[in-house]
């Protein structure tokens, strides 16, 4: 059984459409309008089939067409196009999907990164820190925390910690971190 990539699965309807609208005749403003819900619908239908990187590039394409088919219509109502005799001209299809490729360009590139958010893997924090400085208790030291010296605070109001002494982050707050020494963990 062949595979087929979205890319040619899309084209396959975007050119099956284009010539559907040729030969039967149909308007070309109504036909982009079809060939805009036949993309929006692949999209729709085939959303989880298609891998994360090629998401929404359908509708984007879709959503270009529809767009191409009211800038058509507009135009043709208020300058009077009479569409039979205007495609009968050389290129007249060609500048229309040249002006559709040229939308569904821009709104691949600057649309679709608002909808199409890449996984963000979550990297588990170490809570690991090393004090640099000596830490009061109730005083404010400096620890050696994932590669940066922070501020930190310690939880453990009884005795104070030693420099260069492994202690565990419980929290932080704005940029101070609370600490608790290594030997409260032991019992």
């Amino acid at each position: 059984m062949p595979s087929f990539t979205p890319i040619a699965i899309i084209s396959g309807f975007i050119f099956a459409g284009i010539s559907l609208v040729l030969k039967v005749g149909i308007s070309p403003p109504f036909g982009w309008f079809l060939i805009g819900l036949i993309l929006c619908a692949v999209e729709y239908f085939l959303a989880k089939r298609v891998p994360h990187g090629y998401r929404f590039i359908a509708l984007m394409m879709g959503a270009s067409a529809i767009a191409l088919a009211a800038i058509l219509w507009r135009s043709a109502s208020t300058l009077g196009i009479v569409w039979r005799t205007f495609m009968q001209e050389e290129g007249a299809l060609g500048l229309q999907i040249l002006y559709w490729m040229g939308l569904a360009f821009t709104s691949v590139i600057w649309i679709r990164p608002m909808f199409h958010r890449p996984k963000r893997e979550v990297i588990p924090q170490s809570n690991e820190a090393e004090t640099l400085t000596e830490i009061e208790p109730g005083k404010i030291g400096r620890v050696l925390y994932e590669g940066c010296s922070w501020q930190a605070k310690c939880e453990n109001y009884e005795r104070a910690i030693a420099p260069h002494q492994k202690v565990y982050v419980l929290r932080r707050e704005g940029n101070i971190l609370y600490i608790a020494p290594e030997e409260m963990f032991h019992l």
